[in-house]
C-alpha cells in the first residue's frame, strides 16, 4: 500500500510526495542517466537507445507494466522521441495479449499516439497471432514467433518513403526486434530500431 501524502502524486521512482510522475530529484537523476542516442549492435541487430534498464528507468517501466498506470507512457514517449528523426514513420512492437489483458491497454500503442502528436507517422503493421502451433515453440522464442504482419497494413504507408522505425520500451535479447525487422525488410522496407532502454548482459 502506498504511503499517504499531502502532495497530489507519489514519485513513481522513490515513492515520495511529488507534483508529477517524478519528483524533482528523480527527474534530475533521470536526465543525468541519459546516454545521447547510442547506436549499438546487439547480436547483429542495430539499435538506437538512450538508457540502461535499471533504477529510475526500470521504475518507469514497472509503473506501466506492473501497476497498470497509463500516465507514464507519456514520459516514455518523451524519452524515445530524441532517438527519432523528424516526421519519422514509426511502428510500435505490440504488447503480449496477456499483458494487454492484465493492464487493459497496449502501452506501446499509447506511446505511439504521443509520438504522433509530435509529428511522426504511426503505422500498425504487427499483430500477435494466437494458435496451438505456438505451443511447440521454445518459451524464449514464442513471443517473437507470435508476431506477424497485419493483412493490408501497408495501405496506409507512404509509397515514396519506404523507411520505418520500430519502437519498443526494452530490448533484452533482441529476438522480438529481429523478428519485426525481418518481417518488414522482407516487404522491402529499410528498418531502424529505436528502443528506450537496453538490458545489458
Amino acid at each position: 500500500m502506498r504511503p499517504l501524502s499531502f502532495l497530489p502524486f507519489l514519485c513513481i521512482a522513490c515513492r515520495q510526495g511529488s507534483t508529477g510522475l517524478l519528483c524533482a530529484a528523480c527527474k534530475e537523476n533521470l536526465e543525468a542517466l541519459y546516454l545521447p542516442d547510442i547506436n549499438q549492435s546487439k547480436e547483429g541487430l542495430s539499435i538506437h537507445w538512450a538508457y540502461i534498464y535499471g533504477g529510475i528507468p526500470k521504475a518507469l517501466i514497472e509503473a506501466i507494466k506492473l501497476e497498470g498506470l497509463r500516465a507514464p507512457t507519456k514520459l516514455l514517449a518523451e524519452l524515445i522521441a530524441p532517438l527519432l528523426p523528424a516526421g519519422a514513420i514509426i511502428a510500435p512492437v505490440p504488447a503480449s495479449p496477456s499483458g494487454i489483458k492484465k493492464r487493459g491497454f497496449d502501452h506501446m500503442e499509447l506511446v505511439a499516439r504521443q509520438l504522433k502528436k509530435r509529428g511522426h507517422v504511426v503505422l500498425q503493421p504487427f499483430v500477435r497471432a494466437r494458435g496451438m502451433e505456438l505451443k511447440r515453440v521454445k518459451r524464449d522464442e514464442r513471443s517473437a514467433e507470435a508476431i506477424t504482419l497485419r493483412p493490408g497494413w501497408a495501405v496506409a504507408a507512404t509509397a515514396k518513403k519506404r523507411e520505418l522505425w520500430i519502437i519498443d520500451d526494452i530490448c533484452t535479447t533482441g529476438t522480438t526486434l529481429r523478428r519485426c525487422v525481418g518481417l518488414l525488410e522482407a516487404e522491402g522496407w529499410t528498418v531502424h530500431s529505436a528502443v528506450c532502454m537496453l538490458v545489458l548482459g
